[in-house]
């Protein structure tokens, strides 16, 4: 049967783990970085950011969508 909490879980599992991955020492360097330089490499990490996380939420999606497809299929045949 479906579980909308272990949707729940795996959410909150893909914003964890989407955002440790922001929790990195790529801005720490031995010479310092121009403010513009600095901004494009924040703008580009956000960015690649957002995709990701826009895509695994996209794949959430999709697994919930078939698995309440499924389900209602099998009680329609039940």
């Amino acid at each position: 049967m479906f579980h909308l909490s272990a949707v729940g879980q795996l959410s909150q599992r893909t914003i964890d783990v989407s955002l440790s991955q922001l929790n990195v020492t790529a801005y720490i360097g031995t010479q310092l970085v121009p403010f513009n330089g600095l901004d494009n490499i924040i703008q580009a990490t956000m960015k690649e950011f957002h995709l990701k996380a826009s895509k695994l939420f996209g794949t959430i999606t999709c697994i919930l969508r078939n698995s309440v497809q499924s389900q209602t299929s099998l009680s329609l045949h039940t």
